[in-house]
């Protein structure tokens, strides 16, 4: 979910994580990276829920580890970590009639408050609240399920206040460059050192749980995995036959920094075939001059310019003045379209062959999100918004094995240079 704006209200910086102790329960990924030394740090890998759509990791905090672990939501398009108190679990606004779970700093013996006090505008809500410090320990996912990743002290915001009603967790777990962390409350701080991980890169499956239906609003997920320090998409078998991660090449945002997972998108294709006669149609959508692709866990859909929106639609053979006035179409009939995207993107170092572009293509019925009021209709694809950006939520990220390469080990002081995002597209038994 990105960020509207973040403001501190002081400049006091909280106190820094101590290191973590490593993990050595995951026998590690590839991603590129050559595998991971038998003998050094293993990857942190996490099994992934849903809850009402969100996409979470279990982690417990405090001394000693407060029961039960708190939910918190995946997001690449923010970086700050932060977990609602008790008493913004009961009395902030909440669109749901269950617990969402919090910390309670005065249950920890490790737990320490700072003078720094966050305030965070969402695209969907503002939360604020002290930045507090205290032990984090992350579930492993080794073959029992049992081993827990004690990742030592890390700073995080303490929810007091937060009009997120439709959230359903008890937080965020931002995962997106450190740089957009507000606080220095991001979790790479503790986990990217050369001590703890392999390297400084983030996998991520979704899982086959596509979406919560209305019947349904928390499907099991019995698989989902987020991985810290490598990716596993060869070793847990995820791609499809003939299919390797693609590279994209990382952006800085307008101001030079690096604060979100974002490409260059240099063009946009579509071909689509015609149910009765085959006959097969194709063209080149609108890319405007330094448009970029945010790729953003905290969004559903896929947020496109205004501009091309309606054609986006047509290339898929779907009618967007039905959309607008609030038609939705059957499942089954996004699933038989038989029509491709493709998007073009810079290349990073990593391709086979050295291309200095990167095609990626997604087929219309990987786009199809059931659950829109009732389960046979699915949800629009495209949102409009006032921007040139894409914006590449979960409906199209559910398709492909995700790297996040950060390039750096920010624990250890080191900067980021430049970051790369790995797109791998998943076999279809997945």
């Amino acid at each position: 979910m990105l960020l509207a704006f973040a403001a501190a209200a002081v400049t006091a910086t909280a106190a820094s994580a101590a290191v973590p102790a490593a993990c050595n329960t995951n026998s590690g990924g590839d991603g590129g990276y050559g595998g991971v030394a038998p003998a050094g740090p293993k990857p942190i890998t996490l099994p992934i829920g849903v809850l009402e759509s969100y996409y979470y990791v279990n982690v417990s905090l405090g001394t000693p580890p407060q029961d039960p672990p708190v939910k918190l939501h995946i997001d690449t398009g923010s970086g700050p970590m932060w977990v609602l108190t008790p008493g913004c679990e009961q009395y902030c606004k909440s669109a749901y009639d269950f617990p969402r779970g919090h910390y309670n700093l005065s249950a920890s013996s490790t737990g320490v408050q700072s003078a720094l006090y966050e305030s965070i505008s969402y695209l969907g809500g503002y939360i604020s609240g002290y930045v507090d410090s205290d032990r984090v320990a992350l579930p492993c996912a080794d073959p029992g399920n049992t081993t827990v990743c004690d990742a030592g002290p890390i700073d995080f915001i303490a929810v007091e206040y937060s009009d997120w009603s439709s959230l359903s967790t008890a937080g965020f777990l931002g995962v997106s460059p450190p740089a957009q962390a507000d606080g220095n409350t991001s979790i790479y701080n503790a986990v990217y050192r050369r001590s703890v991980v392999p390297h400084p890169a983030l996998g991520l499956y979704l899982g086959p749980a596509q979406t919560s239906l209305p019947s349904n609003p928390s499907p099991a997920n019995d698989g989902g995995a987020l991985t810290f320090g490598a990716s596993e998409e060869t070793a847990a078998g995820y791609l499809g036959e003939g299919e390797a991660v693609r590279w994209l090449e990382g952006a800085r945002d307008y101001q030079g920094n690096w604060t979100l997972f974002m490409a260059p998108l240099l063009n946009l294709t579509y071909t689509r075939r015609g149910a009765a006669d085959g006959d097969q149609a194709s063209g080149v959508l609108e890319v405007d001059d330094g448009a970029q692709a945010i790729f953003d866990t905290g969004a559903g859909l896929i947020s496109s310019p205004a501009g091309v929106t309606a054609a986006l639609y047509a290339a898929l053979g779907l009618n967007y003045t039905f959309i607008e006035h609030g038609g939705r179409p059957l499942c089954t009939d996004v699933a038989a379209i038989d029509a491709n995207l493709t998007f073009t993107f810079a290349a990073a170092s990593g391709n086979d062959g050295g291309a200095s572009t990167v095609d990626v293509t997604v087929r219309a019925r990987d786009l199809a999100l059931p659950g829109y009021t009732e389960d046979p209709y699915c949800w629009p694809v495209f949102n409009s918004w006032d921007s040139s950006n894409f914006l590449m939520g979960t409906v199209f990220l559910k398709s492909f094995y995700s790297i996040f390469d950060l390039g750096a080990f920010v624990g250890d002081g080191e900067v980021v240079e430049q970051t790369r995002i790995g797109l791998g597209k998943l076999k279809d038994s997945l």
